[in-house]
């Protein structure tokens, strides 16, 4: 087959969990025998050659704006493929679904990514939420097939529209690996680090996890990995703390992330909304212990949510987020996640 996947920033992945599940998924297609290509933005991705494991890279123009980046690319993206011969299209977050209608005024099926709710998340203005509403509502018949990552978002597209979506959840490949020169380059110590790992934005709750680790009493250090290309104040909020245990990152990706996910104490994911991202299902499946928070999109995601939440700690969503102080942060980095019955048969795919 060939197929065409867009609406991400592009790989190689250097953003985002979209892109790192089309940088695991894209490469697996094309050794099976599929013509793949994954369309990227011409202002995040510097990759130059045709292909990348395998996969056609097509990189095309777009505005470089928190409200035209995405929808512009993708645009364009859908008018390419309406004169290229697609088997299929794969588009990814509801904020495209509009452009789901081009591919298949040519006669190509469209697959589209759902993502989460986004019109939830602070980043937004009133505009940015009121499309995404429409968008969600355009989902619902302008692509041939909906796909979701979370099993809330499924729930929330039957209940209001009637609308059936396949659900794929996350995968995460089972090996740790064993090198360690990020956490030599960071000056840090196998299992003595909490990690977290996430855009670094509001309803990530980064602030939140900043805040509650300058008040825990232990000797580990936090481990702040990530960015976002539109939080610059307060990225720079999160970066005027006192605290030397606290070290940011900015983007990590390839294998000094799974470095640092492979040798971590353990893992926090405290978003007030968001289902699990990649990072947390390479833990899972790493054997690192992980702290989710208790909102509906994540407590969906495995069976045994107390298989994976240690005795007498609870980080929870606002405004009830909290790291315990009173207990040290010592016991072994050994939970080992239910979340492994869960992930698709393909390790490192959803």
């Amino acid at each position: 087959m060939k197929i065409a996947i867009m609406g991400i920033r592009g790989i190689p992945a250097n953003y985002g969990g979209f892109e790192t599940f089309i940088e695991q998924m894209a490469p697996r297609l094309a050794e099976r025998g599929h013509e793949v290509t994954v369309f990227g933005r011409s202002n995040i991705i510097d990759y130059r050659e045709p292909f990348y494991k395998g996969v056609r890279i097509r990189i095309l123009p777009t505005i470089s704006h928190k409200y035209l980046d995405t929808v512009v690319h993708t645009l364009v993206c859908t008018l390419c493929s309406f004169f290229i011969p697609y088997d299929v299209v794969f588009i990814c977050n509801s904020a495209n679904a509009a452009f789901c209608i081009l591919p298949r005024l040519a006669g190509k099926p469209v697959i589209l990514n759902v993502d989460g709710l986004e019109w939830k998340r602070q980043k937004w203005n009133w505009a940015g939420k009121a499309f995404y509403r429409i968008s969600e509502f355009l989902a619902t018949f302008a692509p041939t097939a909906v796909v979701s990552d979370a099993r809330e978002v499924q729930s929330y597209y039957q209940e209001k529209f009637q609308k059936e979506s396949t659900y794929i959840p996350y995968g995460a490949p089972e090996t740790p690996v064993g090198s360690r020169e990020t956490l030599d380059r960071f000056g840090l110590e196998e299992r003595e680090y909490v990690l977290y790992v996430s855009r670094m934005e509001p309803e990530n709750n980064a602030h939140r996890v900043v805040e509650a680790f300058e008040k825990v009493k232990t000797d580990k250090k936090l481990v702040m990995v990530g960015d976002a290309p539109y939080a610059s104040d307060y990225i720079a909020g999160l970066r005027a703390t006192r605290d030397p245990r606290i070290i940011f990152t900015g983007y990590i990706f390839g294998q000094g992330y799974r470095e640092l996910q492979s040798h971590a104490y353990c893992y926090v994911w405290p978003p007030r909304w968001a289902a699990p991202i990649p990072p947390c299902w390479r833990g899972w499946a790493t054997a690192t212990a992980c702290w989710p928070t208790t909102c509906p999109n994540t407590t969906r995601c495995w069976d045994k949510p107390a298989a994976i939440s240690p005795p007498g700690k609870e980080i929870r969503c606002a405004p009830g987020f909290s790291i315990c102080s009173t207990i040290p942060l010592t016991w072994p980095a050994t939970v080992r996640s239910s979340a492994n019955a869960s992930t698709p048969a393909t390790p490192g795919t959803r």
